[in-house]
């Protein structure tokens, strides 16, 4: 309790050793959510910061460690929850702009007969009626209705096929480049 009041004071002294003495485990500890040892770092030391700058927060009656392993526990979570919002976010962008016909002679990096090897291997190793559709409704505008209508399987089917296979693409592909290259392999 001596230890948390020194705490709540900014005594630098204490804030010293409760870092010194826990900063080790709970780098491992955020190391095990995100893989990422800077990120881990950055989520632990967010975490001391809190402390310091809340010190009305902390409850001298219980353990100040395990609060700041609370603290770290919901910095890596809304740190992953964070990276799960940004993916469906990419997932939107690159569907839109595969959508809205980006100009298929942008090519920023200069490495278009790369990408196009690439993007037709790719294309290459996906299943044919998941190759079909995606060609049926990129290139030619086809709906999923009319998809599903003309290859006598189920709409959820066709977005089932769409999903998955844009999902190879984004795994497979940067996805500025996978946007520009990719029409220009559907039109070469």
């Amino acid at each position: 309790m001596e230890f948390e009041r020194k705490i709540i004071e900014h005594d630098m002294v204490a804030f010293q050793e409760l870092y010194n003495n826990n900063i080790s485990e709970l780098v491992a500890f955020a190391y095990r959510f995100t893989y990422d040892i800077e990120i881990a770092k950055d989520l632990v030391h967010d975490a001391f910061v809190w402390i310091w700058d809340h010190p009305e927060k902390i409850n001298c009656q219980g353990n100040i460690e395990a609060l700041l392993l609370h603290i770290v526990r919901s910095n890596c979570l809304n740190y992953i929850r964070d990276l799960d919002i940004q993916d469906k976010n990419q997932e939107k962008l690159v569907e839109a702009s595969i959508f809205a016909g980006m100009d298929i002679d942008d090519d920023p990096y200069g490495q278009k007969d790369e990408l196009i090897k690439r993007l037709k291997k790719i294309m290459g190793s996906l299943p044919e009626k998941s190759r079909v559709i995606l060609e049926k409704h990129i290139v030619n505008g086809t709906k999923v209705k009319d998809i599903a209508s003309e290859m006598h399987i189920a709409e959820s089917t066709v977005k089932t096929h769409l999903k998955r296979t844009m999902r190879v693409l984004r795994e497979n592909m940067a996805i500025f480049l996978f946007t520009s290259i990719l029409f220009i392999y559907l039109f070469s």
